[in-house]
């Protein structure tokens, strides 16, 4: 509860996951300081599984850092795919625009690691 209600440094890493790409170091060291400071610097007392579930599911309904980048890295595709023209869209639409476009590379069956 403290952790969730203080929102410890996750509050301001949510802010800049939301604007930059997060390395999954940093994403397990969030996640390995919040649960020292839960079990204070000691060995884990609940499964890790356990404490990301919710309440009813019989978890402690613990924020997990890395399901949070997750989603909005996920959030960010459905506002680029919006179709809106807005100005941030600029760099990633000429990044796609090099590969034949996004709507060309959304029904491709590449291996994504050939595009680098």
């Amino acid at each position: 509860m403290l952790v969730k209600t203080l929102r410890l440094p996750t509050r301001k890493l949510v802010y800049a996951a939301f604007t930059l790409h997060v390395p999954e170091m940093v994403i397990k060291r969030v996640q390995e300081k919040i649960r020292n400071f839960l079990w204070k610097n000691k060995n884990d007392k609940i499964k890790r599984s356990v404490i990301y579930q919710s309440l009813s599911s019989g978890g402690l309904n613990f924020p997990n850092f890395h399901v949070v980048v997750k989603s909005l890295r996920l959030s960010w595709h459905g506002r680029f795919l919006n179709r809106t023209s807005k100005s941030w869209q600029a760099i990633p639409n000429e990044s796609f625009n090099r590969y034949g476009g996004l709507p060309l590379l959304l029904k491709c069956n590449y291996d994504s690691k050939l595009l680098l």
